[in-house]
């Protein structure tokens, strides 16, 4: 099938999905992109399935058994990339779901395949993927859903995405976990003095926090937040470590919003953003996706005001503006993906370090590749380590150990 041959419309969506795969969409490829996305969850987990590196070779091997699709199927994907229908349910295709078919489609087309695998022949070592293979002893399992809140009199309550309804009083505002979100619903605006809880996330955890003016945050795994429990001052203000990843509640009546973290302040009014302030790495980076935000390093009168897609990276009082950031990479974190773009060996098993709760030891010259891919944070330790030793680099896992060797 070639792409004049296909039903009206549908070429069109190929098109924007090879642009948006290869880096070259415009913006106003981009507007009708985002129209079809969000006409339908279907068609962005579609488009997910493409991006993915490691799934792309999956269905390379469904496309192997697709090649016979019944006219039945095919014309249940061509309305899937179409967007229409989407509020029909859709019809099983024998014992494979509708994504797997789709996506075997959009091979038979020479276009996800072709595009992904081209975009990453850089001088640079790209992330392979690699069949899995038997179970290893002592595999180091991802984090979970988890984190500690202590109380402003100290006392401790170990949340998870199971323990539902109230927790605990604070003053007149009310501290609930629900849907796996720890949640402060305000009472009355009478306190007078500012009440502080903390969250705390170990190694291997990660938890989502929504606080009394509607702000929500995500605290990546060894991090924290400190923030008072009701904003009744003329600042909202919060103190972390770690990494967090803000969506800002914008309020009538402008009062600011401040983060400070490790000696530096992002000041914003209603924006999303991403900062990444571990003390193991070099620099502290804001990474800006929506609004407007000013980062002010310390001991320096410099400030730096990011706009929707730069990033600032701070270190000491010296504060450098990215133009340009891969803001998708910034949080995918998050979205449960380890995402790297040309990031050193250090870099990578900072990231495994944190999310699988182990050592890291380096043994012997080690060589010192990068990398670049997309990678589910869902997987056991081992399964991300084969990934990576597609690159010169061994590892050994001995028990809450990540040994890595030439």
């Amino acid at each position: 099938m070639e792409l004049q041959d296909l039903p009206e419309g549908l070429s069109e969506k190929v098109r924007l999905i090879e642009l948006y795969l290869s880096d070259e969409l415009g913006i106003a490829d981009r507007g009708s992109l985002d129209t079809w996305l969000e006409a339908s969850p279907r068609n962005r987990a579609f488009l997910e399935n493409l991006s993915n590196r490691e799934m792309l070779v999956e269905m390379l091997r469904e496309y192997e058994q697709a090649k016979a699709m019944t006219p039945e199927a095919k014309a249940t994907v061509h309305e899937l990339i179409r967007g229409e229908g989407q509020e029909k349910p859709v019809r099983p295709i024998r014992s494979r779901t509708w994504y797997r078919v789709a996506a075997a489609a959009m091979l038979i087309l020479a276009v996800g395949l072709y595009v992904w695998s081209n975009k990453y022949k850089k001088d640079t070592t790209a992330v392979a993927v690699q069949e899995k293979t038997k179970t290893v002893p002592h595999d180091a399992v991802p984090g979970s859903y988890k984190a500690r809140l202590t109380l402003a009199d100290g006392s401790a309550i170990v949340l998870d995405s199971a323990a539902v309804g109230k927790l605990a009083q604070q003053g007149n505002t009310e501290v609930v976990n629900k849907d796996g979100r720890l949640a402060y619903a305000k009472g009355s605006t009478t306190e007078t003095e500012a009440i502080y809880n903390t969250l705390t996330t170990a190694k291997g955890e990660i938890y989502s926090l929504q606080l009394s003016d509607g702000s929500k945050v995500w605290l990546n795994s060894a991090s924290s937040i400190r923030y008072p429990v009701y904003f009744n001052g003329g600042e909202r203000r919060v103190e972390i470590s770690g990494e967090a990843y803000f969506e800002v509640a914008h309020l009538d009546n402008n009062q600011p919003f401040k983060v400070f973290a490790n000696g530096i302040e992002v000041r914003v009014l209603g924006t999303h953003f991403n900062i990444n302030a571990y003390s193991d790495e070099a620099k502290i980076r804001t990474t800006l996706l929506e609004g407007l935000v000013v980062v002010s390093p310390p001991g320096s009168a410099k400030v730096v005001i990011l706009k929707p897609g730069q990033q600032a990276a701070v270190k000491g009082s010296t504060v450098e503006l990215i133009e340009h950031v891969d803001t998708e990479q910034a949080v995918a974190w998050k979205n449960g993906y380890f995402q790297f773009s040309e990031a050193d060996l250090k870099t990578v098993m900072h990231e495994i370090e944190r999310w699988y709760n182990v050592e890291v030891v380096f043994e012997g010259n080690v060589p010192q590749p990068v990398f670049s891919g997309k990678l589910s944070r869902n997987a056991n330790a081992s399964e991300v380590l084969r990934v990576l030793e597609q690159n010169q680099v061994h590892f050994q896992i001995e028990g809450k150990k990540i040994i890595v060797r030439p």
